[in-house]
Formats: C-alpha cells, structure tokens, sequence
C-alpha cells in the first residue's frame, strides 16, 4: 500500500406525438421566415404554419430533450444540450444551447422533474449527482449546477426523479444497493440505502411515481428486471430470461409498459408492467445502445454514435445527430410541461425525514443513521456512526474511513484507537466488533466503543486468521508450528488442526460449515477439512514455481479466488484472480495523516455472516434461476425449461425427430424447435453449433474456436467431451455411426484438417495439409462428404481416398449443406461486388452450378447471410446478428417469409435440422457398425472398417483392430 495513497477499484462499465413548437411564417400563404424575432411577433393563432419547420421560435418551445455525452472523443463535445422536438416527434438537429462541466466527463446520465422545472445529473468523474434548481429550457443554465450528493461509485449509475414526492433514486453497481434521497430538504446527507440485499449488480433504474413503482435491472449469471413499491416492499421478478446487460430501462405511465436496452444483445425491447407481452423493437448490430427515454408515442434511444428516434408501436426509426461536432451520447430525459393530476400524498404526511409515496398513501422512512419512531414519523440517531465503512491499520492507530467519501480526492479518517504492528483483522459485523492481530496476541474492540482488549496471546507465527460468524470464533494459522487455532470472547484458545505444512491464508465459509487454508506441500496447496476437522484434503496443486499468497470466496458464483505467484528468472508477477467482470476506473485519494497503512478491510454492518438472503448461498439449491422473497425463495428455469417437480431442477421436453437446432451466439445457448409447432426446448450446455446423432440419441455440438467435440443426450444428462490438439470450428454428424466429421486447424499455423470422431472417441485423421476450409458436410447414404478448400469445392469419399474437385472459382462464405432428397449442393458465396451475397446451388457432380437468391447490397446490414439448413421445400437462412431465420421456398426463391422463433432469443448465428425421413442412413454402416471394431466409414455403394490414428488391424483381419495405443478419450462431466 502507498505511503500516502491507496487505490480504490470500482467498475465502469461505461411520437409519435404533437411537440408545442411555436412555429409562423411572415406570410401564413409564404414559406419561410426571415429570423428567429419575426417568428416570435407572428406568434398568433391565426398566423401558423403547421406543416413547415422553416420559422421556429427556439425560445418559446415547451417539450424537447436533455442529451448528455462524455468527451472521450472530442473535447469539442458539449456535456449537456437542451434540442427541441418538431411536431412529428423528430429532434431539431440544432440545440436551443449547450455548455461542458469544467473536467472531463465519461458518464452522465439525467432526469427531470417537470413539476419543479429541476434536472439532475450523474458525474462520473465527481462520483457525484448535480442538480439545477431552476432548469430553463429556453436558456443555458450553465453555472447553476451543485451538488446534490457525493459517494457514489463511478460504475453504470442510473438514476431517476419521483416528481409527485420529489425524491431521487439512484443505482450503484459497485456498492450493489439502490439509494433514495429527498429533494424537498436542503440536507445532503438526507438519503436512505433502499435496498441492498439480494442485489448482484443493479444498473438500471426507472419510476412510475403515477402507480408508486420502481424498476431496475439486475446484473448477474441471470439478468433480471424487477418492480417494487417506492419504498422498495412487494418485489418481484418480472422478467428473468434471456437479459444480458440491461442498463436503461424507461417506464411508461399512460401505456402501463416498460421499455428497455440490452446493450449486449443490442436491442431495445419492451414489457408490460407485470412482464408479459414481451416484445424486440429494434435490433441495432453493432451498435452501443446505452440510454432510453419514452415520451407519449416515441422512444428516444442513445447510442454512443447516433440517437435513434423509434415509434413505440411498431419499432419503425431513423437515426440523427444533433451537431457535426457531438460524440458519445450518454444520457437522455423529456422535457415538457403538462402537469398529471396525481395526488402527493406526502403533503399531509409529516414525516420529519423522508417520505415515500405508495399506491393510496405515503410511507415515512429515515436517513441512514436512524431508525423510525413508534409514531411512523419522527425518527432517532440509532447511536452509531459508521455503518459502512474502510477500516484501516497504520503504524500507529486504528482508523475509520465511511465508505462513501470515495467519491472525495483528500480522504480524512476517523482514527479511534491507538495500537502498533498490527497484521490481520477481521470483523464480527453482528455485534459491530474488530480483532486484531499483531505478532504476539490477537486483540479485539467495538466499533462504537472502542477500547483495546485482550483476547488470547499467540505463540507461534501468525499467518492468517478469518471470522466464522455462525460459532462466532476467531481463527488463526501459525506457520511456524503447523497449527490452525480458534478461539472466541467467551471460550480459551485450542488448536484446531496440526501436523499442517506451513499453513497461512486460512479462511472459513461457515455457511458451507468449511475451512479453507494455504500450505506448502509438495509446492504450494490449497487445502481444507469440514469445520468439524473431518474430512481433510487437498483442493489444488501447484508447483514449486508457482505460489499461492491468498484466498478469497465469491458467494454470488459460489466460487472459491485465490492470488497466485509467479518466478520467472528472478522476477517476481503477480496475478490476481477475482470475480469482477473488468476493472475500467481507479480513483487514487490521499488520506490525510494516515501515514503508511498496513492493513485495510470493508465493514459493511449489513453483511452479516449469521443472516444470508435465500439465494446467497448455493444460488438457493435452485439449478437455475433463484428468485429470492425476503427469507423465502422460488426457483424458476431459462427459457426453453421447465421446473420438476422437486421445485429446484429445470428440464425439457425433447423429441427425437422432425426438429430443428438453433444457436444463439448473444447468450451462447442452443435450442431445439420443433417443426410442426415451433415448440420451443433448451438445451442444457453453452455452445452454438449443436447436430444430432440419432443412433445415441445425443446432441453433438462445438464452442467456438474450442478444442473439444462435446455430446450429451437430449434431458442434459451424461454430458461428455473428446479432447482434440487443434482448434475444431465446422463438423457434420454421419446419422448412421454417430460418428463426427470435423474441420479443425493445427495450432500455430494456417494449416487445416479434415478427421472423423466415433462416439466412444477414438480419433482418424482423413485429409491433412489443406488451406482452408469453409465447410464440410457428409451424405452416408451415398459414401460421400463435401468441403470446400479454398476456392473449390471437394467431393471426397467417406474415408478419404478418393478426392476429387467439382467446382474451381468458388468465393465461398460458409453456409455448406445439401438436400439430401436431390443431392443438390446449396452454400453462400460472395458476389462480383465486394459486398455482396450470394446462395448458390449444383447438382452433386459439380454440374449446372446456379445462382438461387441474391442479397442486395443495400441490405447487407440487416440480410447478410452465414448459415444454412434445408427441411423440405425449405431452406433456412440464418442472417448475421439478427433473432429471425429467413424462410426462402427452394422451388420458388421470390417466396420469402421470416421464420420466428419463440421467446427472446439473441442473435442466431447457427442451425441444423434432423427428419429421419429426408436423411437416409448407409446400409453397411448402420447394420451393427458394419461389424467393425472401431470405426465404420460409408463409402459409395458400402463402407469400410478403420483403425484409430497408429493401429492397425489384427492379422489377417480387415474389421477387428488391434489393442488401442491410448484410453478412451471422452471424459465425463459431472
């Protein structure tokens, strides 16, 4: 730790309707104006203009937006500008005025209260909303801003105005809570954390303060969006499948929808109040949606590069800028001027602090610090101060530091306590108490009392020590003596393991009723025992060259961290392995006469080890999805599940034949569809390039780029892996062995393969030395498989002796499959113009090569094709980053429908389908594997029996191999 400075990481992650624009003309009968002046003299009612923009009087409008950008681009981008709205909803690309904060700005997000005429706004780099207490639309308000609040971290900060109460919420994704502060008191420490347990990361926020409700998104394994009453009582989940990072979200109180962007999977989509009705608006590839505003029939949507303004109805948009120079748009909020008649219920309330409206009443509620009075008032110092704070030891003193001054440069603690040498704390959260550990005793003291005591003297060399919260005992490891003690206020010290090597680092999980420490055993371990001693053993192993330091445990992921070390020729490195998703911000403080720190811990009062939400630990024993409801909980299942009947696992409903499988590359999960009734089923692995075996009845399916051909059944059991040396990207499944045929590329050069895998994972290379692959696909009926290498296309027999080219001059881009019921070839191939595409077709000797459809270049940022399955009369297009199939009749290509696939999927980048009546099997190989002993290979008019790569066959047998040179590959997955 500096000396005189310490580093705190937090995230970043960086209408239709009639506008009230005063518009005229000099001559109602004559277009234009001459000037802003005489716009506003000819501002009567019989002299107005309402089709033309020509004349706008800029100073009398009475709705627009407030658009924020950060400057990371430009330092010529303004930070704020007030744009008015034409009659059609449209932004006037010409703000009334615009100014810049005095520093650089990376995020801002905005809102108003209407009523008042007051706008705030997030400043990332102050950690810190600023408020305008007289917003004027009309005129720059420039130097009216103050702050409204500090202490918030510079992560993905939504806020949003209740305007009937006058309050303001706000999210913070670092600190994981949700705050509310008044603004009708001139007090800025008048705030309450809302809401913090069972938060993962909330992002997203928005009000109906007409119906008294809250909504946020919640980042995490599974997104969710959730509603509460303002007072944050009554939550509930309303939508929990298919969300990746939704991070603005819009309330609409007259239509009674949610709108929201997910800038991973780059839509903007909306629900009903209570999560029904879910529909995808717009889908922006490519795109960086971060902000979304929504005003009578129009949504105003913020991308870093553009805003898009879209009808609410019906998705239909167009993007526009405001100015040649303005860049990283960050924030949206309507401006307008009509008043709803909504009652403030908080008028008659008296509440001394704060005040929460609810449907049919308000609530009183108290600033952080104090508890509210039996009155339901007035409210009481609750007798302490920090509550949530950095703790830190110097050479000297304990010091105290509130959590949220992070948001300050010149940090100023609070030292309570004088002590020397102290090497280890940890904190007993329940009764507010610290220990403290230096080389000879361990210590201890209360936050709100503190005064030095004894708790036990050491004899040994302390190398850790952890707090189990459950028995409420301190532990400690000894290096020196091989021991692991506990000990607590009320009982003597004892040892609780020894005989251990060198152990240090210990730490309990005392919900898991778990210990965890360090030794160097053999290298460097990490060991652990049940909390009863039983059951001790090695977790992981290193080498001597690599060392562990420390450990960590994450219970949102119930996953264990751990900071390693590396030697290198007398160089030391340190690799940190944590569970934050990127570290983007770093504010570096001063703290001002604390002197070297040794030692630095978070109390969070809140976080206490004897109370956890439901699904803290364990995810809640939910296999899915845990939806937590106070000290209760409810599991529920992903899209394309269903919950069993245990109520914790999630299942589908899988058939066996007449399917189709998709791949969503924006959540990478796989689906299967059925043809008859577009049922909808999921599969439970991540990947995006799923075929089906169906003699074993199992889903075969790649990762991208991976090393491993994966295989499970259909429920999601006996899930198994094939380990191969090279990065494997294209296969096709032989329906009458099972076995895989894939592409893959040899590591550290541009040379590329062709082998086949038998289920049981014994491995035959067919074709080495080629170029490049662009797709294969196997017709074993025929003894056939097909690729095209390079710039030709290859039709080779099964067992890969016979090569031969059918077609030169290919420009091929994916997309290889046949019709199994003409034998026809159909694949994607570029066009003579650079940008364009094309599907084209031969007969399976290469002959009467065709052009079927042609892609447009106009179109190519929504039609840009790279996948293809034929089912039929059918031919399936996958079209790059959208959720549709393109649905185009082999015999008639001008018939073209959009196949839509149920629920919310992502991007489908990939799509396979199975009917056992349009792919006939080889009848030598699906007779008992040909009666091979390993590997049977259809070949024209029969089949062949092969041997893994370097063994032969026995003597004098052409069908039984000899013992294989090395275990079966596959590995089972738990």
């Amino acid at each position: 730790m500096n000396i005189a400075s310490y580093a705190i990481l937090l995230f970043l992650a960086l209408s239709r309707y009639k506008a009230e624009i005063t518009t005229a003309t000099s001559n109602c009968m004559e277009s234009g104006c001459s000037d802003d002046q005489q716009c506003r003299d000819a501002n009567n009612e019989d002299c107005k203009d309402e089709t033309s923009l020509d004349c706008q009087c800029k100073s009398n409008y009475t709705h627009g937006l407030i658009v924020t950008c950060y400057d990371a681009y430009s330092d010529k981008t303004k930070h704020v500008y007030s744009v008015p709205i034409a009659q059609n909803g449209t932004p006037i690309p010409d703000p009334i005025w615009s100014h810049r904060f005095p520093t650089s700005v990376l995020t801002l997000r905005v809102d108003v209260d209407n009523i008042q005429k007051k706008a705030y706004i997030y400043h990332s780099n102050k950690h810190s909303i600023y408020k305008n207490p007289n917003y004027n639309y009309g005129n720059s308000t420039e130097n009216l801003w103050t702050v409204l609040s500090k202490g918030i971290s510079s992560g993905l900060v939504s806020l949003a105005v209740d305007w009937v109460s006058h309050n303001i919420y706000w999210t913070d994704p670092t600190f994981k809570w949700i705050v509310v502060q008044s603004l009708s008191s001139s007090d800025t420490s008048m705030f309450r954390v809302l809401i913090q347990e069972n938060l993962y990361r909330p992002e997203a926020l928005a009000l109906d303060p007409t119906d008294a409700l809250l909504f946020w998104s919640d980042i995490g394994k599974f997104t969710t969006i959730v509603v509460s009453s303002l007072s944050g009582r009554n939550r509930k989940t309303i939508v929990l499948s298919n969300l990746l990072r939704t991070i603005s979200l819009a309330a609409d109180h007259q239509g009674h929808r949610l709108y929201f962007v997910d800038t991973e999977r780059d839509t903007v989509e909306t629900v009903t109040y209570d999560g029904t009705d879910r529909k995808i608006l717009l889908t922006k590839s490519y795109s960086s949606l971060i902000d979304v505003a929504v005003y009578q029939d129009t949504l105003y949507v913020a991308d870093i590069r553009a805003l898009y303004v879209i009808n609410k109805t019906n998705g239909n948009e167009f993007s526009m800028t405001i100015g040649e120079d303005v860049y990283g748009y960050a924030g949206l909020a309507v401006f307008h001027e009509e008043v709803q008649p909504v009652t403030d219920h908080c008028q008659d309330c008296g509440c001394e602090q704060i005040c929460l409206t609810e449907l049919g009443g308000a609530t009183c509620i108290c600033k952080d610090g104090y508890h509210l009075n039996e009155d339901n008032k007035t409210c009481s110092l609750i007798g302490t101060y920090f509550h949530r704070a950095l703790v830190f030891s110097n050479a000297s003193n304990i010091c105290i530091l509130d959590i949220t001054v992070l948001a300050d440069f010149v940090f100023d603690p609070v030292c309570v306590l004088q002590t020397t040498g102290t090497k280890y704390m940890v904190f007993d959260t329940d009764q507010r108490n610290i220990f403290i550990a230096n080389d000879t005793a361990i210590y201890w003291t209360n936050v709100d009392n503190p005064k030095l005591q004894l708790l036990t003297e050491i004899s040994g060399s302390i190398s850790g020590m952890s707090w189990d919260g459950y028995d409420r005992n301190v532990y400690w490891t000894e290096a020196d003596t091989g021991k692991i003690w506990r000990t607590s206020i009320e009982s003597k010290a004892q040892v609780f393991l020894e005989g251990l090597a060198k152990p240090h680092d210990v730490l309990i999980l005392p919900h898991h009723r778990l210990v965890y420490w360090i030794s160097e055993r053999n290298g460097s371990t990490i060991e652990s025992s049940n909390i009863d001693c039983s059951h001790q053993h090695i977790v992981l192993q290193k080498n001597d060259s690599l060392k562990w330091i420390s450990l960590s445990y994450n219970p949102y992921e119930n996953r264990l961290g751990y900071t390693m070390v590396t030697s290198y020729e007398d160089e030391v490195t340190t690799i940190w392995f944590h569970s934050l998703d990127d570290i983007d911000y770093m504010t570096e403080g001063e703290c001002t006469g604390a002197g070297p720190i040794s030692v630095i811990k978070v109390f969070d009062e809140n976080n206490r080890q004897n109370e956890t939400g439901p699904c803290f630990i364990l995810n809640g024993e939910c296999e899915q999805i845990c939806i937590p409801n106070r000290m209760s909980r409810m599991c529920t299942c992903a899209f394309g599940f269903m919950l069993a009947e245990d109520g914790k696992t999630c299942m589908s409903d899988p058939v066996m034949d007449e399917f189709m499988f998709v791949g969503d590359i924006t959540h990478t999960s796989m689906y299967q569809i059925r043809l008859n009734d577009t049922n909808v089923q999921g599969i439970k692995a991540k990947g995006i390039k799923p075929r089906y075996d169906p003699i074993h009845e199992r889903v075969i399916w790649l990762t991208l780029y991976g090393t491993k051909v994966y295989s499970m059944y259909l429920n999601g059991t006996g899930q198994t892996d094939v380990q191969i040396d090279r990065k494997a990207y294209l296969f096709d499944v032989d329906v009458s062995t099972g076995n895989v045929y894939f592409v893959s590329e040899k590591r550290y050069t541009r040379e590329f393969c062709i082998g086949v895998i038998s289920p049981d994972g014994t491995y035959l290379g067919l074709r080495e030395g080629l170029l490049y692959v662009y797709g294969i696909v196997v017709s074993p009926s025929d003894g056939y498989m097909f690729y095209i290498h390079n710039n030709t296309i290859v039709r080779d027999t099964m067992d890969g002796t016979h090569p031969e080219t059918l077609l030169e001059g290919v420009r091929a881009s994916g997309g290889f499959t046949v019709d199994f019921k003409t034998g026809y070839l159909y694949w994607i191939e570029r066009s003579s113009d650079p940008e364009g595409f094309l599907i084209v077709y031969c007969e399976a000797d290469g002959s009467n090569r065709t052009t079927l459809y042609t892609f447009e270049t106009s179109s190519l940022n929504k039609y840009k094709p790279n996948n293809l399955a034929i089912h039929g009369d059918d031919l399936f297009i996958t079209l790059r980053k959208q959720s549709t199939l393109m649905k185009l009749k082999l015999s008639n290509p001008s018939d073209i429908t959009e196949f839509t696939v149920p629920g919310s999927l992502g991007k489908i980048g990939f799509v396979s389908i199975y009917s056992s009546s349009a792919q006939p099997k080889n009848a030598f190989c699906s007779d008992h594997n040909g009666n091979c002993s390993t590997i049977c290979l259809p070949t024209p008019g029969g089949g062949v029996c092969a041997c893994e790569d370097g063994i032969q066959f026995k003597e004098g047998s052409t069908s039984v191999c000899s013992n294989s040179k090395q275990p079966c590959l596959f590995n089972i997955i738990v």
